[in-house]
């Protein structure tokens, strides 16, 4: 038992750093490429992209996680695992709206909400605001597919685009804010939450094309 609880947290630890590495590279990059003052003015839309998107995500998560495990808690009860699949479809649905709404409501008042929680001296960079939005919440809903393969305990399968996103945000960081100043810190979260959502989205495809093809198999 120890042993198989091992394994199926190992990617976890492994998904852990990568993630550390993409959170904190962005502002050791902007800090040394650029100045303090866009350290803190991305750090006031980061926390409001927090508030959005990061937050209400993590509370649709625990809540459908249980949900969700407990249909594939018996491999061979198909129709469990299909109402499972579904609620996978429901919790990133819920997320894809959250992320556009939030995206909606920041591209109209970005700037008062910017000033509501700071001051005008941070307005500078507002029109990043929904932009960060939708690259983040692309981000969590390549994340809420990765459900899949946690209920199946397959959480290797996705070892490979986590750290593809996570080392590629380093590189993509340095290269879009030397060329673009803090507006290339918004074009990189949107590139790699696009990219880690479309890789998500093809490792999960793989994963279902071969339980398809064991389930025919047995038949």
């Amino acid at each position: 038992m120890i042993q198989t609880v091992f394994v199926y947290i190992t990617p976890f630890l492994i998904w852990a750093i990568a993630g550390w590495l993409q959170m904190n590279g962005e502002k050791w990059i902007i800090n040394d490429i650029l100045s303090v003052k866009e350290v803190g003015i991305y750090a006031i839309m980061m926390s409001l992209v927090n508030a959005f998107v990061v937050i209400p995500n993590n509370i649709i998560t625990e809540f459908s996680m249980p949900i969700i495990f407990k249909q594939y808690a018996d491999m061979n009860n198909s129709e469990n695992m299909q109402i499972g699949h579904t609620y996978i479809k429901i919790n990133m649905a819920l997320i894809l709206g959250i992320t556009f709404f939030a995206t909606i409501l920041t591209f109209i008042w970005g700037k008062e909400i910017i000033t509501l929680i700071s001051s005008g001296d941070y307005l500078l960079y507002w029109y990043l605001l929904p932009v960060l939005v939708l690259g983040t919440g692309m981000f969590y809903i390549g994340q809420a597919q990765t459900l899949l393969g946690l209920a199946l305990s397959l959480p290797k399968k996705y070892l490979a685009p986590k750290l593809f996103v996570g080392i590629s945000s380093v590189g993509a960081n340095y290269f879009l804010v030397s060329k673009f100043g803090l507006d290339g810190i918004s074009y990189s979260i949107l590139l790699m939450g696009f990219i880690y959502l479309l890789y998500i989205a093809v490792v999960n495809k793989q994963i279902l094309k071969h339980m398809n093809l064991k389930s025919r198999t047995t038949e």
